[in-house]
């Protein structure tokens, strides 16, 4: 198999991964979280923050993975050491989203 194409197959499948984390968080946000907060259910609408969130949550862990140098030597790599480093950046990640764009939120 090609470099290149196995590189663009890690890509594709951390997108997708984003896309999915982000569409269940948004739906237990609307279906969990909101009702709490309000004491109603909330009718779950895709409203423009979910296809933002579509756009640059994907776009903002790639950017992260490339930092780190995910993509560098994919064959090179110790998959223990890979699954540490995949764990502290998706910690640290995830408060620097958290602290940018959820913090300041109503619910």
């Amino acid at each position: 198999m090609h470099k290149g194409f196995q590189i663009l197959k890690y890509i594709f499948f951390d997108i997708v991964a984003a896309i999915i984390v982000w569409a269940c968080f948004f739906m237990y946000r609307k279906l969990y979280l909101e009702p709490i907060k309000y004491g109603y259910d909330v009718v779950v609408s895709f409203d423009d923050n979910f296809y933002k969130g579509l756009i640059f949550i994907p776009i903002y862990w790639l950017i992260i993975y490339l930092m780190i140098g995910t993509y560098n030597n994919i064959y090179r790599k110790s998959r223990l050491i890979e699954f540490g480093q995949t764990l502290l950046i998706s910690i640290i990640g995830t408060l620097i989203l958290f602290f940018v764009l959820l913090l300041d939120d109503v619910v």
